[in-house]
């Protein structure tokens, strides 16, 4: 009878043994499939209300970055409780991209100043505060409501029209297809650096991307209006433009460098060399002199030489261009 009971004994020790292993193996095996599922890339859909790049594009782009050994350049900020699904999506998410994780909102939400996130991912179920209430304490932010937020949850129903009033830029449901999550957060970074690109081109372009406007648009509309007023002022620097805005200088610098991509100096100096050669285009009366005064260059030497960076010629030469065009 002992010797029965401790062959039971040394079966049912190695029977948890080997449950234990084998779970141990099928999380192992379970994880290597949610990072290795990323490539190839199969057909994806992308969210409707933005200005979307070929699917082709974004897995290109994607493939290119992970062949070269590129070092990641964008940051993800990945807000998660559960610290199994946590560590599944940072696995997934660092091939491509710089991750800092958190566990709640409180903590996600100190984390972004000093991280300073491209996109910010989080569950919508959190200890204390919820995805939903970050992602509409990030939107009310005027210094960082330029990051894109992308929620997730389980139910549909409670959680998906709330979270895209928040100010959600994308939505999805548990369990979600690792190649969609991740072609839509590319595409969300693409979408922006497309706009900073074309702000690079045209300066006064109109940012009115969502309607109502948002907070960056009306962070960009009140500092263009800003610097029109004040576009024949040579005096007009930084430290008048932050007092105007009620921003500190690190606030404007970090969030002007978000939507258009350069500086506010390079900014507002192409501002005034596009209003000088409007001028020059349609103000004959003007001469050299009094445009670079009208444009906010106390010196016509200066002028002439960003001028001629800009447009690879000199003033003059752009003027009398503008009129070999029309005959």
């Amino acid at each position: 009878m002992e010797k029965n009971k401790q062959l039971i004994g040394m079966l049912l020790l190695w029977w948890r043994t080997f449950i234990g292993w084998t779970e141990n193996v099928l999380l192992q095996i379970r994880l290597l499939l949610q990072v290795r599922s990323i490539l190839p890339f199969r057909t994806f859909c992308l969210p409707f209300k933005y200005a979307h790049y070929c699917p082709k594009e974004i897995m290109k782009d994607m493939e290119e970055m992970e062949n070269r050994g590129s070092k990641p350049i964008f940051k993800v900020l990945k807000v998660e409780e559960n610290k199994d699904l946590r560590k599944i999506l940072v696995d997934i998410f660092t091939p491509f991209y710089v991750v800092e994780q958190a566990s709640e909102a409180q903590e996600g939400f100190g984390q972004i100043a000093s991280f300073h996130p491209d996109i910010i991912l989080s569950n919508v179920s959190l200890p204390l505060i919820s995805g939903i209430e970050l992602c509409r304490r990030v939107k009310k932010e005027a210094s960082i409501s330029h990051i894109p937020v992308v929620l997730y949850s389980i139910s549909p129903e409670d959680n998906e029209l709330e979270g895209l009033k928040s100010g959600a830029d994308d939505y999805f449901v548990k369990p979600f297809n690792v190649n969609i999550l991740l072609a839509r957060c590319w595409n969300l970074i693409k979408l922006r650096t497309a706009i900073q690109k074309q702000f690079m081109k045209e300066p006064q372009i109109d940012t009115h991307v969502s309607i109502p406007p948002s907070l960056d648009d009306e962070f960009m509309d009140k500092a263009k209006n800003i610097i029109e007023e004040n576009l024949a002022n040579s005096e007009f620097n930084i430290s008048e433009l932050t007092r105007e805005m009620g921003v500190c200088r690190t606030v404007l610098f970090s969030k002007w460098k978000a939507i258009t991509g350069q500086s506010p100096n390079d900014y507002i100096t192409r501002v005034r060399l596009d209003k000088a050669a409007s001028l020059l285009k349609h103000n004959p009366e003007l001469n050299i002199t009094e445009i670079s005064e009208k444009t906010g260059f106390n010196s016509v030497g200066y002028f002439s030489r960003v001028f001629k960076n800009r447009y690879k010629m000199t003033p003059s030469h752009y003027r009398h261009e503008d009129k070999s065009n029309e005959n």
